[in-house]
């Protein structure tokens, strides 16, 4: 059995391992059509799986079909169905059925509010939609794959002496975070956070809320301008806590992240970044693969089915409260914490594989 697992969009590679995985748990020989990515560094330096890459540097689509004139496919998994190009969503469903390849598909959407765009509707009622979390669309439950193998061993360790934490990408609050580590309760705390930042510099970009803006953490106190004007200014004491390593490869973001106790998921939830029922934060792969519990809001923590036994949850408004809470575990509660977290992805992975199996049988009678 061979499956063709194609990923059209210019992001989003860093699940690729961990769907290949899943496939080849399920006895399927992998191949992978990609863009080229070089630049980003290559992100199966820490997998250890039979996967044959093949590259391409424009339209993936037209790969796609030449692919498919030299190798006979089982099946052709779509790692990414929505996705945009020149600013426009594309109607990924369309291009693929204009290709005649007589192969079939199914795919992950990575926003669920997309699949009622162009034809991807039918594609919901056969059954061929999956995604990255426990979700429901027009009241049915979508099945959930989650791609969160990134090395084949993953290193366990006690903590830090200087409790660390990682966040990757740009969905944290600068408010929120900087108000929390300006909190007379956590003054005396020693912790130090990794920033994984979208962005080489300081740029920000307003979304349709006036007064909403998402920010890499990068030199923060030099844009205060953009910041709450409720909120006092973040002192530079809580600054100096935060160091923006910027835009990594991922070989150095496996590394960093390895070196953290725990992932910072500081999402702040609004209709324009529903991560409690249409997405799903890259950072719950991350934290399930490398084993790092994360930091989590209690909305997040019930939507991704974490706990108390296997990640630091927190109520609105309180991340200070969970910052404190994981800088004093012992290193006996911290490392139950990580067996607990182990065993909860492990119950993923066996689910995701059955939804696979279940999609698959499906597209078989």
């Amino acid at each position: 059995m061979k499956i063709l697992v194609f990923e059209p969009n210019k992001h989003h590679y860093e699940i690729l391992p961990g769907f290949c995985q899943l496939f080849i748990k399920l006895g399927y020989d992998v191949d992978l059509l990609v863009r080229n990515h070089s630049a980003l560094g290559n992100e199966f330096c820490r997998a250890n799986i039979p996967v044959s890459v093949f590259n391409y540097d424009k339209d993936g689509y037209t790969a796609l079909a030449e692919r498919c004139k030299y190798e006979k496919y089982d099946f052709i998994f779509v790692s990414s169905f929505d996705h945009i190009e020149n600013g426009q969503l594309i109607d990924a469903v369309k291009r693929i059925n204009d290709l005649n390849l007589n192969i079939p598909y199914f795919g992950c959407f990575h926003d669920l509010s997309n699949i009622g765009q162009f034809n991807n509707i039918e594609l919901f009622r056969k059954g061929r939609i999956i995604a990255l979390s426990d979700y429901k669309f027009n009241n049915a439950c979508i099945p959930m794959v989650n791609p969160q193998y990134f090395c084949e061993s993953v290193k366990k360790h006690s903590k830090n002496d200087v409790t660390s934490f990682v966040m990757v990408g740009t969905n944290i609050w600068r408010n929120e975070l900087e108000h929390s580590l300006d909190s007379k309760h956590i003054k005396g705390i020693k912790l130090r956070i990794d920033s994984i930042g979208g962005f080489d510099a300081v740029k920000y970009r307003k979304n349709r809320y006036k007064r909403m803006i998402f920010y890499p953490i990068a030199k923060l106190f030099h844009i205060s301008k953009y910041s709450n004007p409720n909120m006092k200014p973040a002192t530079r004491q809580s600054i100096n806590k935060i160091t923006n390593v910027g835009k990594l490869s991922f070989q150095e973001m496996y590394s960093t992240i390895e070196r953290a106790d725990f992932i910072l998921l500081n999402i702040k939830i609004h209709p324009n970044t529903d991560f409690i029922s249409n997405k799903t934060s890259g950072s719950k792969q991350l934290a399930l693969g490398f084993n790092k519990p994360p930091i989590m809001p209690e909305e997040i923590a019930k939507a991704y089915g974490f706990d108390d036994t296997n990640a630091v949850i927190y109520q609105a408004g309180r991340l200070d409260d969970a910052l404190i809470r994981a800088c004093n575990l012992s290193d006996q509660e911290y490392l139950k914490m990580i067996d607990s977290l182990d065993k909860f992805s492990n119950s993923i992975e066996k689910k995701s594989l059955m939804n696979i199996q279940k999609v698959i049988e499906g597209i078989r009678q």
